[in-house]
C-alpha cells in the first residue's frame, strides 16, 4: 500500500510492478514514460485531486491518468475524485475487469468515457453537477448509477 500526499510524484512510480494498492491525494502524476508495461497487479487506485492542484490540472494531466488506468489490466476498484473546477475534462476509463468506480467533480463541464465494457462491474457511482439540467432554482443534482454495463442493463437508482 502507498498513500501520497500533497507530493509531484516521480516517474519510478511507474516502475512499482508489484504495487497492488494505490492512494493519491493532492499528487500529480508525472508524465507517462513512453514504453510504460503498466501496473499488472494494481487491484485498487484512489485519485482525489485538491483545490490546491487546480493550476496545475490539464487536460495533459488527466490524459496521464486515463493512461495509468489503462495500464491497470487488473484494475478493479477506482474512484476518483475532483475538488477544484477544471472545465473540459474528459476521463477516458479503459479497464475491462472494473467492478466499481465512483467519479466525484465539481465541474460541470466534465465528461466519463468508458472505452471497453465492463462485465465485471457490479457498482457505479457517477457525482457531477448538471447545471444546464437545474436551471430553476439552481438546485445541483446527482446522477447515481449501478449495474452491469456490458449488458446494456445499467440501472438508475
Amino acid at each position: 500500500m502507498l498513500k501520497l500526499l500533497s507530493y509531484k510524484l516521480h516517474s519510478s512510480i511507474f516502475s512499482c510492478v508489484q504495487l497492488a494498492y494505490l492512494e493519491l491525494k493532492g499528487c500529480l502524476l508525472p508524465d507517462s514514460t513512453p514504453g510504460f508495461p503498466g501496473l499488472s497487479n494494481l487491484k485498487y487506485l484512489y485519485v482525489h485531486y485538491t483545490v490546491e492542484l487546480e493550476p496545475h490540472l490539464n487536460s495533459a494531466q488527466f490524459g496521464t491518468l486515463a493512461a495509468l488506468i489503462s495500464g491497470c489490466p487488473g484494475l478493479e476498484q477506482l474512484p476518483v475524485k475532483v475538488a477544484p473546477e477544471v472545465p473540459g475534462v474528459t476521463l477516458k476509463i479503459a479497464a475491462p475487469r472494473l467492478r466499481e468506480f465512483q467519479i466525484r467533480a465539481c465541474s460541470a463541464d466534465w465528461m466519463v468515457e468508458i472505452q471497453n465494457l465492463l462485465p465485471d462491474l457490479a457498482y457505479a457511482k457517477l457525482q457531477l453537477p448538471f447545471f444546464r439540467y437545474a436551471q430553476e432554482g439552481g438546485v445541483e443534482a446527482s446522477a447515481y448509477f449501478t449495474g452491469h454495463f456490458a449488458g446494456g442493463g445499467a440501472g438508475v437508482a
